[in-house]
């Protein structure tokens, strides 16, 4: 079993692959978390950003040999290599009312995602989140999404989340 879930900020990409994780007592790849574990922050030169992208990327090569696993996270650089090696690529594809209802759920119930990213950044991130949905990041997953339409499973609703999940065995 080698998922990697793919999807806009926000979408809840992370919650179901640390309940597939969970579930399946399989290695979890967290994008995110390497990034910033490789020095990456918001604030970023495109010089910087290169050389964090390298390093996420050496990170996560080795991981990706497992037998089993649950990556995380869209990367636009490293998501092809991940995607090649996954059985299956879920695109969480929600919509953007919900995603910013779910960054406010998950502020205002205290779940601190990142120890890098403090509450006021929690709050300045709403801006990111819109400003991802108009700038054309959409694109760049739904790109990923056709290259490996043949093991694609594109999820447009919680309740399609859920059932995907209720749906899945250990293989």
């Amino acid at each position: 079993m080698r998922i990697s879930i793919i999807g806009p900020t926000a979408g809840g990409k992370s919650v179901l692959a640390e309940e597939i994780a969970r579930r399946f007592s399989i290695p979890h790849i967290e994008l995110d978390r390497l990034w910033f574990e490789s020095g990456g922050r918001l604030d970023l030169s495109e010089t910087e950003r290169k050389e964090v992208r390298s390093r996420i990327r050496h990170k996560v090569l080795p991981l990706l040999e497992g037998a089993a696993w649950v990556c995380d996270g869209s990367y636009p650089r490293i998501q092809p290599a991940i995607a090649e090696r996954a059985d299956v690529l879920v695109w969480i594809d929600i919509p953007l009312f919900e995603r910013v209802s779910n960054h406010f759920a998950r502020m205002h119930a205290g779940k601190q995602r990142h120890a890098e990213i403090g509450y006021w950044d929690d709050v300045k991130y709403f801006a990111e989140i819109v400003r991802r949905y108009f700038n054309g990041s959409r694109n760049k997953i739904k790109a990923v999404a056709e290259t490996y339409a043949h093991k694609l499973l594109h999820l447009r609703s919680r309740k399609q989340i859920e059932a995907y999940l209720q749906g899945l065995t250990a293989q």
